[in-house]
C-alpha cells in the first residue's frame, strides 16, 4: 500500500507522489478527487493544522529522526493535537496526558517553532472546516457528519446548475433555454406527489447516478452500455433516454391513452382537451394546458382530498354532495385556499 497514515496523506499538500504509488484504485481515485477538492477550494492553509507532523513533507525534522513517528501511538498526531482553545498546550501537560520523555522536549520545540512560522496564525483558519475535521478525528462522531461535510462544499459552491445544463445539452446535440430549464426543475416536483419519484427526478436531472463513461476513469474498463446494446460511451443522456432498449418503453409512455383522474369531475372537457393535444402531436398547448391543471388537480387530492373536490364540483354547476362521516367539510381557510388554486389557473 503505502508507508504513510492515510489521514497523513489526505492533508499533505504533496499528495501527488503518495497516490502514484498506490494500486488499489478505489483509494486512488477518492484520493485524486480529494486531492481536486482541496485544489479548487483552496483549502491547503486551512488543512495545515491536521497535518502529521510525522509525516509532513514540509517538516524538515521529521525526516532526520524517527521518533516522531511514536508520537501517533501516544495520541499525538496532527498539529492540531497540540493545541487548546488557539494556543499550544505545554509541554509539561503533554508530558502527563501522553507519557512523553524529557528527550522529547526538543522535539516539541521543534514543532512549536514550525508551527508559529509555517503554519501561522491559527485564528485565521476556516472555523466551520476546522470544527468538521475535529468531529471526523474524536471518537464521538456524529452519524449527519457527512452530511455536514456536503453543506460545507455546497456552500462555497456558486449556486448554479449551468455547468450540469451544458453536459446535457452537449451530450445530447441540443439547446435547453433557462425558461426551459428552469420548468425541467419545477416539473420535478409538480408532476408528482411521491417523494420517492421527485428525489428520483431530481438526481436523474442533477446526473446524480453513475455511469459507464464515469466508472470508466476508474476502474479502466470500456464504457459500455450496460443495458447491453452495444453502444461504447454510455453517458447520462444515453443511460436515461436515447438507449435502444428504453425507445420501446418509451415508445409505449408516450402512447398512453388515459388514466384516472379526480380532476375529470370538475374540469372533465379540459382534460379530454390534454389528451386531444398529445395525441395530435401540439405538446406545446398541451405543456401549457398541463400546467393550468396541476395545482387545481393537487388541491382536489393529495392537499385537500375529497371534500375539496364535492366543493369544486359544486362550483362548476355539478352536484358534489355532502362527505360522509368521517369526513368533513372544509374550513373557510381551506375553502379560500382552494378557490385561489382554481383562480390563480384561471378556471374561476
Amino acid at each position: 500500500m503505502f508507508s504513510s497514515p492515510i489521514q497523513a496523506v489526505l492533508m499533505d499538500s504533496n499528495i501527488r507522489k503518495y497516490i502514484d504509488k498506490i494500486h488499489n484504485p478505489w483509494v486512488s481515485c477518492t484520493l485524486n478527487i480529494w486531492r481536486k477538492v482541496v485544489k479548487e477550494f483552496k483549502l491547503e492553509q486551512d488543512l495545515a493544522l491536521f497535518k502529521w507532523y510525522a509525516y509532513d513533507s514540509d517538516f524538515a525534522p521529521n525526516k532526520l529522526d524517527s521518533r516522531f513517528k511514536s508520537w501517533p501511538a501516544k495520541g499525538l498526531s496532527t498539529y492540531d493535537s497540540l493545541i487548546k482553545d488557539g494556543n499550544l498546550i505545554s509541554f509539561d501537560t503533554l508530558k502527563q496526558r501522553h507519557n512523553l520523555e524529557k528527550q522529547d522536549f526538543f522535539r516539541y520545540l521543534q514543532i512549536r517553532h514550525y508551527i508559529k512560522t509555517t503554519i501561522g496564525q491559527m485564528s485565521n483558519t476556516n472555523v466551520e472546516l476546522v470544527t468538521l475535521f475535529r468531529q471526523a478525528y474524536s471518537g464521538d462522531v456524529d452519524t449527519r457528519l457527512i452530511f455536514f461535510w456536503y453543506n460545507f462544499f455546497m456552500n462555497k459552491l456558486p449556486h448554479s446548475t449551468d455547468y450540469v445544463k451544458m453536459l446535457w445539452e452537449k451530450e445530447g446535440g441540443m439547446c435547453i433555454s433557462r425558461e426551459e430549464w428552469t420548468q425541467m426543475w419545477e416539473w420535478q416536483w409538480r408532476s408528482t406527489s411521491s417523494k420517492s419519484w421527485r428525489e428520483f427526478g431530481w438526481k436523474t436531472l442533477i446526473r446524480f447516478f453513475i455511469t459507464p463513461c464515469q466508472k470508466a476513469h476508474y476502474d479502466g474498463n470500456p464504457p459500455v452500455c450496460w443495458r447491453n446494446c452495444g453502444y461504447q460511451g454510455a453517458h447520462h443522456t444515453h443511460i436515461m433516454w436515447d438507449c435502444p432498449v428504453l425507445r420501446t418503453y418509451w415508445k409505449d409512455i408516450h402512447g398512453a391513452i388515459g388514466g384516472v383522474c379526480a380532476l375529470a369531475n370538475v374540469l372533465g372537457q379540459e382534460l379530454c382537451e390534454l389528451e386531444r393535444l398529445c395525441v395530435s402531436g401540439r405538446w406545446e398547448e398541451a405543456r401549457v394546458l398541463q400546467q393550468r391543471l396541476i395545482e387545481p388537480n393537487a388541491a382536489v387530492t393529495r392537499k385537500l382530498g375529497v371534500p375539496a373536490l364535492k366543493q369544486a364540483m359544486e362550483w362548476f354547476g355539478f352536484h358534489g354532495g355532502s362527505c360522509r362521516s368521517p369526513l368533513q367539510p372544509l374550513t373557510e381557510a381551506e375553502s379560500q385556499q382552494l378557490r385561489r388554486d382554481f383562480s390563480s389557473n384561471g378556471w374561476l
